[in-house]
């Protein structure tokens, strides 16, 4: 629920109230990632989706979504998704016009 705002290690670890190597296990044998990366991942899901259904600009997604510069957002998409977030947004609203037929 907090993933716009910074989270450390540490502040997993207190509201799971675990310790680093047993949620870090508990992480790596559930999800195949640490808990850092799931924070990652879970940022760059939400703002897959705010690319996909909205209009705000790329800047303002990547603050949503818990990025301080719009240079770390658009490395980490384009590591999950293989383009950048521009790519990204050209193509979705590329493919809108055409299923429009316009």
């Amino acid at each position: 629920n907090n993933y716009q705002n910074a989270i450390t290690l540490e502040n997993i670890m207190r509201a799971a109230s675990l310790s680093r190597s047993s949620l870090t296990q508990l992480f790596k044998t559930e999800l195949g990632m640490t808990p850092i990366e799931y924070v990652w991942h879970h940022r760059i899901v939400v703002a897959h989706k705010f690319l996909n259904f909205t209009n705000l600009p790329i800047k303002d997604v990547a603050l949503r979504c818990g990025f301080k510069t719009v240079q770390h957002f658009s490395r980490k998409f384009e590591e999950t998704y293989g383009c950048n977030p521009t790519a990204f947004r050209t193509t979705v609203v590329s493919n809108r016009i055409k299923s429009l037929g316009l």
